[in-house]
């Protein structure tokens, strides 16, 4: 699933506040980043929250994003049981924080960075 030049240009302008443009934020020496990121919340695909307007191609795919996003949080769940077990308290107190049928503001950010020359391959992710 890739976002075309004309689904990014109509994400910039309807999707904003969960769309970032390349070039909007500088590394470290000051060039422009290389990245473009959109934004899909947990909360919409799994329905914790009401539905979210998204482009095309990701209502296209809305089922494999919340399959996607249970899986993630099946892991989250099995690494807070260990970290539990390892710090000697209650079983089921670091998941509880994370509930998945509760808002949490979770998201997957989906990065697409351009082709480069290999001899500029200096992955640019803005910090």
């Amino acid at each position: 699933m890739y976002l075309t030049t004309s689904v990014a240009t109509q994400v910039i302008f309807t999707y904003s506040l969960r769309y970032k443009q390349m070039g909007n934020l500088k590394i470290e020496d000051g060039r422009p980043d290389r990245i473009e990121f959109y934004n899909v919340g947990r909360d919409d695909m799994l329905g914790v929250s009401e539905p979210l307007p998204n482009p095309a191609c990701i209502e296209a795919h809305r089922s494999d994003m919340k399959a996607y996003m249970g899986q993630a949080h099946s892991v989250v769940s099995l690494i807070c049981s260990h970290l539990d077990k390892q710090l000697h308290i209650a079983p089921g107190t670091l998941a509880s924080f994370h509930s998945i049928d509760k808002p949490s503001g979770t998201h997957l950010r989906m990065l697409r960075g351009q082709p480069q020359i290999c001899s500029d391959f200096d992955f640019q992710v803005p910090r």
